[in-house]
């Protein structure tokens, strides 16, 4: 683990996760676990519905949103021309992906 990522870094990471999971329409109940750390902090989640998801929170700094919305929109393009079966990005309730 990187010295950005403190067990305090990490534990307010999963607490601000927890407190979004509406934002992808996910009730409380939602299990987290987190999956790796690197560049970004990358947690799964299950829900009760039987919804598996995986949440990639970027580090602070690391990445603009302009960044973020490219790298969407490239992951778009490479499912769109069958180059690579990549994830599907999720949307927000409000349909933002990022």
């Amino acid at each position: 683990m990187s010295a950005e990522y403190t067990p305090a870094v990490v534990a307010e990471i999963e607490t601000r996760v927890r407190r979004d999971l509406n934002r992808w329409g996910l009730d409380e109940d939602t299990s987290i676990e987190l999956l790796n750390l690197s560049e970004n902090a990358t947690f799964g989640l299950s829900d009760l519905k039987g919804r598996e998801l995986v949440l990639r929170v970027h580090r602070v700094g690391y990445s603009s949103a302009e960044e973020i919305r490219a790298e969407l929109d490239w992951i778009d393009a490479l499912r769109a021309n069958q180059v690579v079966a990549t994830a599907v990005p999720l949307a927000g309730v409000d349909g933002e992906r990022w």
